[in-house]
């Protein structure tokens, strides 16, 4: 299309609706999110934010997912701003939900686990699993005292000396 040229708009528009090109010259409403017929968008920003999608309006309290990349890194940041409550990231797998952010109790573990086997700390976050490699270990109250009454009464090798720390078993 030559420079300078009159745009022809095709078919009706929906306001805040992103515009596409149809044909050199025509432009048409691109659709809503739910149903839209772009095929393509290719943003380049090294640094700041690339693509933000707001709750509200940046004049008023609102939530922002943002998609960040900078030299090697890309981050996706959910945030919020103002007097929202603090912004929580939900994926949606298959209809199976996985939440993010300030909700508590999220632990991620490995891609896959075998049943029976126990689950154990990764770090000390409190957040990343590993499997143990085995079924958790169980003792009933009274397995447990018969396995302390075989424990010596005294420290081996400490010519007699008795246990210490209130009775503490440390394993080392």
């Amino acid at each position: 299309m030559p420079s300078g040229q009159n745009i022809t708009q095709s078919g009706s528009v929906t306001p805040n609706h992103a515009v596409m090109w149809t044909l050199d010259g025509v432009a048409q409403d691109a659709g809503p999110a739910t149903a839209g017929n772009l095929t393509g968008i290719g943003i380049t920003n090294n640094g700041g934010v690339a693509l933000a999608v707001n709750s509200g309006k940046v004049s008023s309290p609102y939530t922002q997912f943002a998609v960040v990349v900078q030299g090697n890194t890309a981050q996706i940041v959910v945030g919020n701003f103002g007097t929202t409550a603090p912004a929580e990231l939900i994926f949606v797998v298959n209809g199976e939900t996985y939440s993010l952010g300030n909700t508590g109790g999220n632990v991620v573990g490995p891609s896959s686990s075998t049943n029976g086997h126990a689950a154990v700390f990764n770090g000390s976050t409190g957040e990343i699993i590993a499997d143990a490699g085995g079924p958790p270990l169980l003792a009933t109250s009274a397995a447990f005292a018969a396995f302390l009454a075989t424990l010596p009464t005294t420290l081996p090798g400490t010519s007699g000396q008795p246990w210490i720390n209130g009775g503490v078993l440390c394993v080392s």
